[in-house]
């Protein structure tokens, strides 16, 4: 299932956040010295390599 706009290797999409929760991925990816993207794309990773083990 593929919606995101292609650029490069990569797919840019667009989602909504709830409330606060785009405050704390910005106070974590400071923490770690990475961008927003970055750090998404970082916990986006964690968690799908955590659900399947």
């Amino acid at each position: 299932m593929r919606k995101g706009v292609q650029r490069g290797r990569r797919e840019q999409i667009t989602h909504t956040l709830p409330p606060g929760l785009l405050e704390r991925i910005d106070v974590q990816a400071q923490g770690r010295g990475m961008t927003r993207a970055g750090f998404i794309n970082y916990a986006i990773s964690r968690a799908l390599d955590e659900l399947q083990q």
